[in-house]
């Protein structure tokens, strides 16, 4: 089966986000992006914070669509704010899960809230604020963007389309962009998209086996071919004989772009 006419109507948008190492021809795959100005483009808090982390060390980001090695040079990232604090949050409360590991315990009143409440309001506020900003460095453009749909989503509809450069751990590493693959596309589970109003967020299940696989930073459109929301990672862990279509995924409204990049809105 051929990719869907929604796909090979927007994927000229989407690129896949590496790490090029400055003394070898060696890539690291961080995600997808997509484009959502001539200057900018939107990915997941994950993609975002690990491109800015190698960058420090020396690493050049860049974005790509595989099929074509073109390649764009990322000059800066972000992350949504509140997704940076969960992270450092989440990195501070294992470190005292550590440290109390090897020390007794403190008195129930001596501590207000235990290393592990820390760690699971932590993650929580990862999944909910998982997104991020990546600016490409002057002289460059991005000649394609994809619409975008950041008001009140409303009733969500039957079915959406997951579009990105999808890989496992095991093809982290690569030798040449072509090997980040081709755009591939999971269609949502009829009906089973759920709205949290309180946060923001949505859950989806697809057809096909998106758990095993890392979409982090792929855009979510719907049936008019807009992005509605950026794919973050799978809302629970899966259960014993679980089948690839009842697992349930957090995908992260645009809504939430106005709170730390209104200029995309």
């Amino acid at each position: 089966k051929g990719p869907s006419a929604t796909l090979v109507a927007v994927r000229d948008g989407f690129y896949a986000v590496l790490a090029k190492r400055p003394d070898a021809d060696i890539f690291y795959r961080l995600g997808t992006a997509w484009a959502a100005s001539r200057r900018q483009l939107v990915t997941s808090g994950a993609v975002a914070l690990a491109a800015e982390a190698l960058k420090a060390e020396g690493a050049v980001i860049v974005v790509a669509q595989p099929f074509q090695e073109r390649q764009v040079t990322i000059k800066s990232s972000r992350a949504h704010p509140a997704y940076t604090l969960a992270v450092e949050r989440a990195t501070s409360a294992r470190a005292r899960m550590m440290d109390e590991s090897k020390a007794p315990a403190k008195d129930a009143d001596e501590q207000a809230e235990s290393p592990a409440t820390e760690l699971a309001k932590a993650l929580s506020n990862q999944a909910r604020f998982d997104l991020g900003v990546l600016d490409i460095e002057p002289g460059q453009r991005l000649e394609t963007f994809l619409r975008m749909q950041t008001d009140d989503l409303g009733e969500v509809s039957s079915e959406y389309l997951l579009v990105g450069f999808p890989f496992t751990e095991k093809q982290y590493q690569i030798s040449a962009v072509r090997l980040a693959g081709d755009a591939e596309e999971r269609v949502s589970v009829k009906n089973s998209a759920l709205k949290s109003d309180s946060d923001l967020t949505l859950t989806m299940k697809f057809a096909g086996d998106v758990a095993d696989e890392i979409w982090s930073g792929s855009p979510v459109l719907d049936g008019s071919q807009r992005v509605i929301a950026v794919y973050s990672r799978f809302a629970a862990p899966a259960q014993a004989n679980e089948s690839p279509q009842k697992r349930r995924h957090a995908v992260i409204w645009l809504g939430r772009l106005r709170e730390f990049a209104s200029e995309l809105e």
